[in-house]
This record gives C-alpha cells, sequence and structure tokens, in this order.
C-alpha cells in the first residue's frame, strides 16, 4: 500500500510538472520576469539570480528563454568576480552546459551560453571541466565555424580552463 501511494505521488508531481513546462503563461511571464532582467543593471539583476537559474531549469527545452538566461548570466558575471562565484554556487555551470547540449542548432543559445561560461572559467574552471565542458565547447565551435563570435566565446572558455592548469591542458 505505501508502496503504491509513492508512486501515485510521484506520477501526479510528474504530470504537474509537465503541465508547467506546457502553459503558455508560464513562459509569457518568464519572458517577461527575463526581459526585465536583462533592462536592469546586473548589480540589479545579481539579486535575482537564484530566480533566473530556476527559470532556466522550469524551460530546459525553451531555446529563447535559455538564449535570454545565458545573457542574463554574462552581464551578472561580467559585472563582478563575486557574482561568478555566486552563480557558480547556484548551480549556473550545469544550467548553461545542458543549454550547450540541449541547443545545438540555435546559433543565439551557443553563442550566449559560451559567452557566459568564459566569464565563469575564472571561478568555476575545474567544475566545467568536471562536467564535460570541454566536449560542449568544441562542438559548438565546430557547428558554427564561420561565426567569428561563437569561435571568440569558444576560445576565451577553452584558454580559461587551460590557464594554470595542468589537468586541463
Amino acid at each position: 500500500l505505501v508502496g503504491w501511494l509513492r508512486h501515485r505521488r510521484s506520477r501526479h508531481r510528474a504530470i504537474a510538472e509537465m503541465e508547467w513546462r506546457q502553459d503558455g503563461e508560464a513562459h509569457r511571464n518568464a519572458l517577461e520576469l527575463l526581459d526585465a532582467l536583462l533592462d536592469s543593471p546586473p548589480a540589479e539583476a545579481a539579486k535575482y539570480s537564484k530566480q533566473l537559474l530556476q527559470i532556466a531549469r522550469d524551460f530546459p527545452e525553451k531555446a529563447v528563454i535559455q538564449h535570454k538566461v545565458c545573457l542574463a548570466v554574462e552581464e551578472i558575471c561580467a559585472e563582478n568576480k563575486s557574482h561568478a562565484s555566486q552563480m557558480q554556487a547556484y548551480g549556473a555551470v550545469p544550467i548553461l552546459l545542458n543549454a550547450l547540449e540541449e541547443h545545438r542548432r540555435v546559433r543565439q543559445v551557443q553563442r550566449g551560453a559560451l559567452d557566459a561560461l568564459a566569464h565563469m572559467t575564472r571561478v568555476a574552471r575545474q567544475q566545467i571541466f568536471d562536467l564535460g565542458g570541454i566536449p560542449n565547447v568544441v562542438a559548438a565551435m565546430t557547428k558554427f565555424r564561420r561565426d567569428a563570435d561563437v569561435q571568440v566565446a569558444g576560445a576565451m572558455v577553452l584558454g580559461g580552463l587551460c590557464v594554470n592548469s595542468d589537468a586541463c591542458r
């Protein structure tokens, strides 16, 4: 009986989560919040880092949302090294790597995620390396080999990973 109740509860949770991800109003609200964060100064946007990353977790399949999250993370991390540490602590690295992997054909997501990762290499070098960031970066650079912005951002990530690191070379 207890096993059956647990199974039923987990099934209801999964259904509720699926309904949430397909809710058009939730998407619009998330996009409005992301636009507001992108329009605000990075120091102000940094106060909403947890919410920003939660939006990325809630809508991993939506390229527009992932792109805006990547842009916001990049702006926040470029502002201050302590913000990059804060974003790492909140779990930004796996989210950015997931965006690279999930949206391989979307140039804007690739560029935004690489820009954000380039700013995070100062504080998250080992985590990026451990989570398989190098193959994702190389895949993005290979896919968009004629896009100078993707190439520069990818080179910045790879350079940041390799600086003072024998393991990553």
